[in-house]
């Protein structure tokens, strides 16, 4: 209520002769009849308040009560509400909702958000759509304001943002890209070659032969078109039957085919038509081989709908994969700061950029807007060596500038 007392509420079933009734009291006060309309016959099921309409609801055996409070006024009990907790990108789109114990008539909401996010939908919403600039933690405090008095909550560390999975940073992997591979196997169906594997459809899939198969084992071989730390295996076995699905298997990773050494997973895929992620100890190169040894029911066949894997660049290939020619960096060497000229684009392109050191290890991220020209990063507490910086523009296009700091 306003003067800070709860208001309670007393829902007495009808048993007997004696008539169902509501009664309501200030916190330790004597009780006093309600006296609204309450059906005589009611057998309560459920009583639930409703703050936005100042009501109260009842439904039972007689349908559905519903009545003023009787205080329609009171202090709101503010609680900021988020859809999840943990974001995966700086570039998702946060959900916030005001959860709270309040009567709408006349609220004023009013979100504030620290570090400041990138981009607020409205402030004064309900529900404001959020976007945060980099990862980090975020806190959010929503205060509402009604007949004259603000009342607010902050949650500190409300929003966690991750940096977004990525094959250029091998602190946070991402899936390797299927469009450079190319797949060798020991033998398939007419139709159904090794190339279906890794198409991104799981409707398609790589199938020894239907008859005259032979026995096990069978492989499916990757050039993966590039140097990778490689850390785990992702299976997506045939989604419209069991025939074929691969029971025990052995997997190898090598950067050549004429040497495979000795397998850094051996495992058994359950009979399932779901992804399965296995993870193993990060191993490097260019060339995948997944071995079946055994079929789910004792066949010979073997197949897969699609077969991918999560790493991330090794340092040698991040210099071959992208090109300088639209990027410039200075001064060379660094003292302080490393200005890059961005492809500019007439105002029509964003980026996002990140820095890493020659480990992979991702030492700084952020965003450049519509209409800059340039970055400037500051690389004071770097220590001397080489860095990259990564470009990402809104079509996902990749540019890549190296510079070393003194």
């Amino acid at each position: 209520t306003t003067d800070g007392e709860d208001l309670i509420y007393a829902f007495i079933d009808s048993y007997g002769y004696n008539s169902g009734t509501v009664k309501y009291r200030k916190g330790n006060g004597a009780w006093i009849d309600f006296g609204t309309g309450y059906p005589n016959g009611m057998r309560i099921n459920h009583a639930l308040p409703f703050y936005r309409d100042s009501k109260v609801r009842v439904g039972g055996n007689a349908g559905v009560w519903e009545s003023p409070l009787a205080e329609t006024d009171f202090t709101p009990v503010v609680v900021p509400w988020v859809e999840k907790q943990a974001y995966e990108s700086p570039k998702d789109t946060v959900k916030f909702d005001c959860h709270s114990y309040l009567n709408h008539k006349d609220a004023v909401w009013t979100w504030s958000f620290s570090p400041a996010p990138k981009y607020v939908s409205n402030i004064h919403a309900r529900n404001p759509r959020v976007v945060f600039k980099e990862p980090g933690m975020y806190s959010a405090t929503l205060s509402i304001t009604q007949n004259g008095q603000t009342v607010s909550k902050t949650v500190t560390d409300m929003v966690e943002v991750r940096v977004a999975p990525s094959i250029d940073n091998c602190d946070r992997p991402g899936e390797l890209p299927k469009n450079i591979m190319k797949a060798t196997v020991d033998s398939y169906q007419s139709g159904e070659d090794g190339s279906k594997a890794i198409d991104g459809n799981t409707s398609t899939l790589w199938h020894t032969p239907w008859s005259g198969s032979p026995g096990h084992p069978h492989y499916i071989q990757l050039d993966l078109g590039d140097n990778y730390n490689i850390s785990k295996l992702i299976h997506t076995p045939r989604t419209d039957g069991s025939n074929g699905r691969i029971k025990d298997y052995e997997l190898y990773i090598s950067d050549n085919v004429s040497n495979w050494g000795t397998y850094v997973l051996k495992g058994t895929f359950e009979n399932t038509s779901s992804p399965t992620t296995v993870e193993f100890p990060v191993k490097t190169g260019r060339y995948v081989k997944l071995v079946a040894l055994s079929e789910v029911n004792d066949n010979n066949w073997t197949s897969i709908a699609e077969i991918g894997f999560i790493g991330c660049r090794v340092t040698t290939s991040v210099n071959d994969y992208f090109s300088d020619a639209t990027l410039h960096a200075f001064p060379i060497p660094a003292i302080n700061l490393i200005t890059v000229n961005l492809p500019f684009q007439n105002g029509l392109n964003a980026y996002s950029y990140n820095v890493f050191n020659t480990s992979g290890q991702l030492l700084k991220s952020g965003n450049a807007g519509e209409n800059q020209t340039s970055i400037s990063i500051d690389v004071n507490s770097y220590p001397s060596g080489q860095y990259v910086v990564i470009l990402e523009d809104k079509t996902g296009i990749h540019y890549r500038v190296k510079f070393i700091k003194r």
